[in-house]
């Protein structure tokens, strides 16, 4: 499986949103993504829906922006993976967004939210 950022996703950019794309032998669907930033919070830029799985659960979008305050803000998608035979595993993916662009890279804290697909 393979995962690729749409736009840039090593620096902070205000509002915008990322669309990785995905591409894998087999079937390939979003099962949930989580993040550990809360969807709405202070000093985020007051914005919600800051995760989107598309309704064919095969897209997403997130919002490359993180609490100013924060350590930065990581996404872990997880997806159900099925090759040609029927065998079944999942996989996680992180994107990241740091909270600077000095270098530092964002820090895995605990989920604080996830949204799930309904595919399974």
């Amino acid at each position: 499986m393979k995962l690729q950022a749409g736009s840039p996703l090593s620096m902070p950019v205000w509002r915008r949103r990322a669309q990785p794309s995905i591409s894998a032998a087999g079937s390939v669907v979003i099962v949930s993504v989580s993040s550990d930033e809360p969807d709405d919070a202070n000093a985020d830029g007051s914005t919600i829906n800051d995760i989107v799985i598309g309704a064919d659960c095969k897209s997403l979008k997130v919002r490359a922006e993180r609490k100013g305050d924060g350590n930065g803000r990581v996404y872990v998608v997880t997806f159900k993976v099925t090759d040609a035979s029927g065998n079944v595993s999942t996989a996680t993916a992180k994107i990241t967004v740091p909270n600077s662009q000095n270098g530092t890279q964002a820090v895995d804290d605990k989920p604080s939210f996830t949204i799930s697909s309904g595919c399974s």
